[in-house]
């Protein structure tokens, strides 16, 4: 029995080796009684690695993966990120309990906010593809709480608590922290700032080949994907082209859009069902051309350019880290597996152009759609100059990578949390005609 014991003693802390040989590891107090916070909510941003804390507040967590954010959170009080340098670091973390007199002042409950902008503040956290929206579903709608400003047309959205998001396609709920929620109807622009603890559906009827089929869906093509990617030297092998780019906007077109959007603003304001193009003027010649401005390409004429990619990056091997870094404008395109879409989603469907238009002005499926084989694109662009820092993990260190087009439309219903890892390595094609 003696030598039982110390075989499943060897076995056990190799098995701490292999998921990792230093936990992150600390205990959450209150700041003003010095009292552990027990059920205190304890996890690494965007992945589904986390614990609550027990009743002296402690937690261990052993990442197979270093990442950046950890995120310290409970009923009460103010939340508290910390940004992990090692993984060997033990921390002594004290919660600072809530005012909940802050940010009362000047905000009318609506009775029928959900009703006036629920959807529309889905389509801006879930996206605007039914595709991947239409499984998605927010368990608890009656904590979010919405402010429209009508002197600047912006909608700000503020949480009680959690929100609390179910994907069945890809087989997660996503559990939200909203910091920062502010989305303009003139420049449409969102300012969003939140962290996610992701956790895996647990239900043995689930239909796991579906499940596989979206989430390798996802993951392909995605920011993750590129990120990982381009750390290891493998865009082309991965299905990326990286190339410059310059163009000349439809500037007629952008204003268009700001008029059109303050309008259909105004008529959710009103509880209105929002309104068709041709009925947001009162002048049917008005109305009439900003339907066919708004049916324009966003760009009057545009082209690409040749890039050395290993001129952009920078390693560092000791941290497991390169440095992106480039000027002016890059066009980022994916070459997708039709068939590996088609797998789980049908063919009859559409996606937005616009970052985030009330207005389905056009479509941003590829023009080799029906093809084997379609491109997506990325318009990308930093706006620091300092270039932005990528992990083995696919971690970005600055949120100063802006993007446009197919990456830049995502939104949560295709997310994955960081540590998933695709079942199925991509295929490779020696050849790929359009």
């Amino acid at each position: 029995m003696k030598k039982i014991a110390f075989l499943f003693l060897i076995i056990s802390t190799t098995i701490l080796k292999v998921l990792g040989q230093n936990p992150v590891q600390g205990k959450v107090f209150d700041a003003e009684t010095k009292k552990p916070v027990e059920n205190a909510s304890v996890y690494f941003n965007n992945t589904e690695i986390g614990m609550k804390t027990n009743d002296i507040g402690a937690f261990r967590l052993y990442p197979k993966d270093l990442y950046k954010d950890l995120v310290i959170s409970a009923v009460g009080y103010e939340k508290v990120i910390i940004s992990v340098q090692n993984s060997s670091s033990n921390y002594t973390i004290f919660l600072k309990p809530k005012d909940n007199n802050l940010n009362q002042v000047n905000i009318t409950v609506d009775k029928n906010a959900w009703r006036k902008w629920g959807n529309f503040f889905q389509r801006l956290l879930l996206g605007n593809d039914p595709r991947y929206t239409a499984n998605c579903t927010i368990l608890n709608p009656k904590d979010v709480a919405f402010y429209y400003d009508k002197d600047d047309n912006s909608l700000e959205v503020s949480l009680k608590n959690t929100l609390v998001i179910r994907n069945t396609d890809l087989g997660y709920n996503y559990n939200i922290d909203i910091d920062e929620f502010k989305y303009s109807f003139v420049n449409d622009d969102l300012s969003y700032r939140s962290t996610i603890k992701y956790e895996e559906i647990k239900n043995k009827g689930r239909k796991n080949m579906n499940v596989q089929a979206a989430t390798n869906n996802a993951y392909y093509g995605s920011k993750a994907h590129f990120y990982k990617s381009l750390y290891a030297n493998r865009l082309m092998e991965e299905g990326f082209t990286l190339c410059g780019y310059w163009s000349v906007k439809n500037v007629e077109k952008e204003r268009v859009l700001q008029i059109v959007q303050k309008r259909q603003a105004q008529k959710m304001a009103e509880n209105s069902d929002q309104a068709e193009i041709l009925k947001l003027s009162d002048n049917l010649d008005s109305a009439i051309y900003y339907k066919q401005i708004l049916e324009q390409t966003d760009q009057i004429c545009w082209g690409t350019k040749g890039v050395n990619i290993k001129e952009l990056l920078t390693y560092d091997r000791a941290k497991k880290r390169v440095l992106f870094k480039f000027q002016d404008t890059l066009i980022l395109t994916y070459t997708r597996d039709n068939e590996l879409l088609n797998e789980f989603t049908p063919s009859n469907s559409s996606s937005r152009s616009h970052r985030y238009a009330l207005i389905d002005h056009s479509s941003m499926r590829p023009s080799h759609y029906n093809s084997r084989y379609s491109e997506v694109s990325t318009k990308m662009l930093l706006i620091d100059d300092k270039g932005v820092t990528i992990d083995a993990a696919g971690f970005t260190y600055e949120n100063v990578l802006f993007m446009i087009g197919d990456l830049g439309n995502r939104r949560l219903a295709l997310e994955l949390p960081l540590n998933y890892t695709p079942k199925e390595g991509r295929k490779s094609y020696d050849v790929i005609s359009f």
